[in-house]
């Protein structure tokens, strides 16, 4: 259950950090009420809009379900959009980020899970770890719903992933 990893992050490795993490909120139960929710009000709007345009029942729902429709479309191009850029927007930040240089190492036993690198270092016990999310290509490690921690999974051989796989099992982090 103890392990130890060490890597550079580059740029390829947060493109892949950032799509593991979109993908893991878009299927997220909150994220399918807000769509739903979105695409209701759009479909609402464009049937408030044809009713007090005198439109009768049928012409009030036939724009009801073209406002679903568009508003279905809307999102799914909107997301698309975020999902295309993705390696632009986190290529630009990655070059910003001054702070990126060197190795990090990660370690992890029976008492928690921390990184060190030279601009210092951090250490959580699994019980302060909210949740876990294993990506396709990273381990995502959730702090609190909106922070996390990236360990790319190519910094891991067979055996270090699943002693870090043991190790959250063993300590019931959600998601694990």
């Amino acid at each position: 259950m103890r392990g130890e990893t060490s890597y550079t992050a580059t740029a390829a490795q947060s493109i892949d950090a950032s799509y593991d993490l979109m993908l893991y909120r878009l299927r997220r139960p909150r994220a399918a009420l807000i769509f739903g929710g979105a695409i209701l009000f759009v479909g609402l709007s464009g049937a408030w809009a044809s009713w007090k345009g005198g439109d009768g029942p049928q012409g009030i729902a036939g724009t009801f379900l073209v406002g679903l429709g568009l508003g279905a479309i809307f999102l799914s191009l909107f997301f698309g959009a975020c999902l295309l850029l993705i390696p632009w927007r986190v290529r630009r930040l990655f070059r910003q980020m001054r702070t990126r240089g060197g190795p990090t190492c990660w370690s992890w036993d029976e008492e928690g899970i921390g990184a060190s690198s030279a601009n210092g270092n951090v250490r959580f016990a699994w019980s302060e770890l909210y949740r876990v999310h294993r990506g396709r290509r990273t381990f995502l490690l959730f702090i609190n719903d909106q922070r996390n921690m990236i360990l790319p999974r190519e910094a891991l051989d067979a055996a270090q992933e699943q002693s870090l796989m043991q190790a959250l099992s063993a300590h019931e982090v959600p998601g694990a």
